[in-house]
């Protein structure tokens, strides 16, 4: 096995897709500026939220339209504890399926080493912005 050649996106949800103190009515409202960026983008999408120990693979594809279905491939395996838990979840899978590249849009830097040119940072009070989907454009684009 060579590895996957795709660019890889691991994906975080509170945060990200909605403010992270969201209620169940803002769930998703960043959702249409994560749509525009990834719809003509080849790249495979990683679950890496923690809504990935709280609902079936079905439930958590769900909200996203079937545009974009297609392009999620799975979730990151069992939480870690610890400091860069969620950069350690990232590199098991990153590692358990020769990934070469990836990026990780996430709103928790403390998950992360201080230093991750991986990590496309989200500010948790808005969640995605033009800002963070321009640099995953980019990052595809120059990675792709």
């Amino acid at each position: 096995m060579t590895g996957r050649s795709q660019p890889t996106l691991f994906l975080d949800i509170d945060g990200v897709l909605h403010p992270s103190l969201a209620t169940a009515d803002q769930y998703f409202c960043r959702m249409p500026l994560l749509v525009e960026a990834m719809t003509d983008l080849d790249i495979a999408v990683v679950i890496s939220s923690s809504w990935r120990f709280h609902h079936q693979w079905e439930a958590l594809i769900a909200p996203f339209p079937r545009t974009i279905q297609s392009k999620f491939v799975g979730c990151t395996g069992p939480a870690m504890a610890g400091s860069n838990a969620r950069f350690r979840e990232i590199s098991a899978y990153v590692r358990q399926r020769r990934i070469r590249r990836w990026c990780a849009l996430d709103d928790s830097q403390f998950e992360f080493p201080n230093y991750c040119p991986e990590l496309i940072i989200c500010d948790g009070a808005y969640g995605l912005t033009t800002r963070e989907t321009g640099l995953l454009r980019d990052w595809v684009n120059h990675h792709g």
